[in-house]
């Protein structure tokens, strides 16, 4: 009977430290599933309009270098 309560007690100051840890660090933790996916999707959104962005400037500046007075060369700005 004695083995039960010390394997009960290093099973629950194992589980006290993890959640200690998990509480202190400095990150912010969400336990919440649909948040978390709410989150995930405005981080990739923010990702893809920068780098829509990122590629609207490359192929402006793209057009800027091969311009020669015609419309000779240049590219179709993308909007997606």
């Amino acid at each position: 009977m004695d083995i039960i309560y010390v394997i009960m007690l290093v099973f629950m100051t194992g589980s006290f430290c993890i959640m200690s840890f998990l509480i202190g660090s400095n990150r912010k933790m969400n336990f919440n599933p649909i948040q978390t996916i709410k989150e995930h999707k405005e981080v990739q959104k923010k990702k893809e309009e920068a780098d829509l962005k990122s590629r609207q400037m490359k192929t402006m500046l793209e057009n800027i270098e091969r311009y020669d007075g015609t419309s000779t060369g240049q590219k179709d700005i993308p909007l997606e």
